[in-house]
């Protein structure tokens, strides 16, 4: 059966009721992705902490991670590098913020230098935004360095 997507999509037009409790689902998923990103979080300092050591029983820290856990080595080192980002952001508190929002923001972050972060973070927090995106702060780290934009995102102050 081939129907379009405004005949699949679901009736928005529902009563207050129906909509409070669509909010409060809404806000007990969100507490429950938290929680599960701080476990997430706590698996990459365990596995950055074994490979760091190199206490893993495999000739290689990419052959245990992929034999014990599943991950493959693109997984492993995400994981292992968010954790290198997230300690070095422990003393920027307008970037940790932002990181801790976002994980594409946090992607974003990755090939900066400590200097370069704060640099951008500085920058963005000029703007006096309370939120912000990926995009947008892709945006501006392809204006103060091109050099390490991955170029997914396209420029929205342009």
């Amino acid at each position: 059966m081939n129907q379009s997507y405004n005949n699949a999509a679901p009736n928005h037009s529902n009563s207050t009721s129906n909509n409070a409790e669509a909010t409060l689902e809404l806000q007990r998923l969100e507490r429950s992705l938290i929680k599960k990103f701080r476990v997430l979080s706590s698996v990459a300092q365990d596995l950055a902490q074994i490979r760091d050591k190199k206490l893993y029983p495999t000739p290689t820290f990419e052959e245990y991670s992929n034999q014990r856990w599943g991950f493959d080595a693109q997984t492993i080192d995400y994981l292992c590098n968010s954790v290198k980002v997230v300690e070095n952001l422990q003393n920027i508190p307008f970037i940790q913020t932002l990181a801790n929002s976002n994980l594409n923001v946090l992607d974003e972050l990755f090939n900066l230098t400590q200097q370069e972060r704060i640099v951008l973070g500085k920058r963005i927090e000029e703007f006096g935004l309370t939120e912000v995106t990926a995009e947008f702060v892709h945006s501006i780290k392809s204006q103060m360095f091109p050099e390490k934009c991955k170029g997914h995102w396209p420029s929205i102050l342009a």
